[in-house]
């Protein structure tokens, strides 16, 4: 192989190499500008809710956030709920998305808050994490609420894995009413 063969290797290598850089570049700036949207959708409801609050009592407001739930479907109100779940974990707000959980799953899971903390910690990472909605089912239950079961596939921002190949992970929800919900999900090895 002669210098300029090799040169072309080198600047052919160094081409695919920029490349991949920008992309992934381009992924994290998408992966960012979507966390803020979703973080300045979340101040504009704070605001909102502010200011209702001003113009009315705690139980108007109450009324009011409901009435945006209220006008969800199943499938969207299961994913405001975990999304709700996962936005405690994301901003480590650990004792909030803990008391989310079902009381009896968390005695049989997470007996303690900092067991729970270090689980989500592992198994939520989510800086990369990527939540794909696959089906949901609704099962009643007059006494208690809804029960939902709601599957999805866990992956990774950056892994190049098929949407088969990614974790299956099942959340069950029990929804008391509008916005009063408890949930738990499928434990991975620990």
């Amino acid at each position: 192989m002669n210098k300029k063969q090799k040169d072309r290797i080198i600047n052919l290598i160094l081409l695919c190499i920029s490349f991949i850089l920008i992309i992934l570049y381009l992924i994290l700036v998408l992966k960012i500008s979507d966390k803020d949207n979703r973080n300045s959708k979340t101040e504009k409801q704070e605001t909102n809710e502010t200011v209702k609050t001003v113009e009315s009592n705690t139980e108007d407001e109450e009324i009011v956030v409901d009435k945006d739930v209220e006008s969800m479907n199943e499938k969207e109100r299961m994913i405001y709920y975990i999304n709700e779940f996962i936005d405690k974990i994301e901003e480590k707000n650990y004792e909030n998305a803990y008391k989310l959980l079902y009381s009896e799953f968390k005695d049989n899971y997470f007996e303690t808050e900092e067991k729970f903390k270090n689980y989500a910690e592992t198994y939520f990472n989510t800086d990369t994490l990527v939540m794909n909605f696959q089906n949901i089912e609704r099962l009643g239950n007059p006494v208690k609420g809804n029960i939902y079961v709601v599957w999805m596939k866990k992956g990774n921002l950056f892994d190049v894995k098929s949407e088969e190949e990614k974790e299956d992970t099942k959340f069950v929800i029990l929804e008391k009413d509008y916005d009063d919900f408890e949930l738990s999900f499928s434990v991975e090895n620990r």
